[in-house]
């Protein structure tokens, strides 16, 4: 059986911690989100077709938006002694993006929303991707600075920037453009995925 498989042996006890607080709860949700939508595209794509590019504007979308999650679900388990911390990181940044939106002049139905904090807006930006991966360490020792050029191949497919013909203005003649082995990312981050879930199992059972 291969990790992604293991994980989601596991999705009810995941289901459970995502009903737990902060960055315990946070993690059990995108650990969540991370089996429903990487099993949505492994069954819905032919491992021979992963790279093709008719089906790349919809897997390495989806791809990079796992990766990110996963990025910061790493940052907060690396280090006991800052998980606290840098969960507020990370809350600032929902914070901030909040406080932009409420201020756009064309939302509709302010009224029914939230509205955000007067500090919020000031509030410290948490840490960019690249400068995330650039310090952390997976359990064996490696870095995980590689992954930010999967993270940045998927960006093109995300703003559509990686069309045949951009290609082929670009370069005048028909070109290759990196791909992701979907599967093998998957595997990944599943695998340090059930590191942290070992991790957190002997202080989160029944946590609400």
């Amino acid at each position: 059986m291969d990790y992604f498989e293991k994980l989601l042996c596991r999705e009810q006890e995941i289901l459970e911690l995502a009903k737990s607080r902060q960055e315990v709860g946070y993690f059990g949700q995108e650990v969540a989100r991370f089996l429903m939508v990487a099993n949505s595209i492994l069954k819905s794509v032919r491992p021979q077709d992963l790279s093709d590019g008719r089906f790349r504007g919809f897997t390495h979308v989806e791809a990079r938006s796992l990766i990110e999650g996963f990025v910061w679900v790493f940052y907060l388990f690396d280090d006991d002694t800052k998980t606290s911390s840098r969960y507020e990181e990370l809350l600032n940044g929902f914070k901030i993006d909040y406080a932009k939106l409420w201020n756009e002049e064309v939302l509709p139905n302010k009224g029914e929303l939230h509205q955000p904090g007067t500090n919020w807006a000031s509030l410290a930006k948490p840490k960019d991707v690249k400068s995330i991966l650039d310090q952390m360490r997976n359990d064996r020792g490696d870095r995980f600075g590689y992954l930010y050029v999967v993270y940045r191949i998927t960006s093109f497919d995300t703003h559509a920037r990686n069309h045949p013909a951009l290609v082929r203005s670009a370069f005048e003649q028909d070109a290759s453009f990196p791909h992701l082995k979907i599967d093998c990312a998957f595997e990944l981050i599943a695998t340090e995925y059930l590191v942290i879930l070992e991790k957190l199992r002997p202080t989160t059972t029944g946590a609400v």
